[in-house]
């Protein structure tokens, strides 16, 4: 393919007019094919070129000139020719006939999430451009997706250009739940969580106590911690992001080393992290932390929590 941004465009040379002298002889540049694909851009150098056997002769001192080509019709390319041994220059015209040959190029993404309930509109997602005439309004649309109920639905995009040249693509659809909020997640887990792993006296190994996760909503936020029950190895801070998929909940959150009890908003965060939650075990009472990074425990607090009951 010549040039960038390339469309099937067919430019056929007309040579009639596309002669130079060199040494008393009349020569034709030479068009490496006839049909060339379409440019929005490209240089005339790629469109026609010196004779192979006279290439040590003469050059093109214009072969990196751009132009475009997105024009139907006749496009005059005037060529500057030089004798390399005499130094003479000249000029050489050379008529091409542009025609259009693709059709537009569909721009959408292959795989498009919804949610449960929401209207749905694929022409907010995809879009359609021809080189030559630009962008297409018109994208006709061959399928059907029901936002009532959750799946996967394929659609098929097509478009056509004023040459009448037509382009396909497919683009599935799925429809989920609504994602999760922070404050529907803070409302579901809320309140003290105990491990059912305990830890142990670094001296006498003997067992005190178990983790603890807590979930709450105050004036500052989201509020957490996370850590040994009445220990100073203790995390808290507030969540300022979730993401859901399925049954595992990813927390961004920020971190200050205060207590709990001393928790305030103008605090400084000092750490960042992100925590992950299985939740698949909630009607039970029970969660499950997957994993925490971005800050570190003297102990290893993944595991399943129970919720602890006063």
């Amino acid at each position: 393919m010549i040039g960038k941004n390339l469309k099937k465009v067919g430019l056929t040379a007309i040579l009639t007019i596309g002669i130079f002298v060199l040494f008393g002889c009349s020569i034709k540049l030479d068009v490496p094919t006839k049909d060339i694909e379409a440019v929005k851009e490209t240089t005339i150098g790629t469109l026609a070129k010196v004779p192979e056997k006279y290439k040590d002769r003469a050059e093109i001192l214009n072969a990196d000139e751009k132009v475009e080509l997105t024009t139907l019709g006749k496009k005059e390319i005037t060529y500057k020719v030089k004798d390399k041994e005499s130094g003479e220059e000249g000029e050489v015209k050379v008529e091409f006939n542009i025609v259009d040959t693709t059709g537009p190029e569909i721009k959408c993404k292959d795989k498009i999430e919804t949610v449960v309930g929401k209207k749905f509109d694929i022409n907010k997602h995809a879009k359609a451009e021809d080189i030559v005439d630009g962008k297409i309004d018109k994208i006709d649309v061959s399928g059907e997706v029901n936002t009532k109920k959750k799946g996967s639905y394929e659609l098929t995009l097509s478009a056509e250009d004023k040459s009448g040249n037509k382009s396909e693509k497919k683009v599935t659809v799925k429809v989920i739940d609504k994602p999760m909020t922070l404050e529907e997640f803070f409302n579901l887990v809320g309140g003290t969580w105990d491990s059912d792993a305990y830890y142990y006296h670094e001296e006498t190994d003997q067992k005190i106590e178990n983790y603890e996760l807590f979930f709450a909503k105050d004036e500052g936020g989201y509020r957490f911690w996370i850590g040994r029950n009445n220990s100073p190895n203790i995390k808290n801070g507030y969540a300022d992001n979730i993401k859901q998929n399925g049954n595992i909940i990813t927390l961004k959150m920020r971190i200050s080393n205060q207590s709990p009890e001393g928790l305030q908003r103008n605090y400084t965060y000092n750490e960042s992290g992100v925590v992950k939650i299985d939740i698949s075990e909630l009607k039970n009472n029970k969660i499950e932390l997957v994993s925490y990074t971005g800050f570190k425990f003297y102990d290893d607090m993944t595991g399943k929590y129970h919720l602890y009951k006063r």
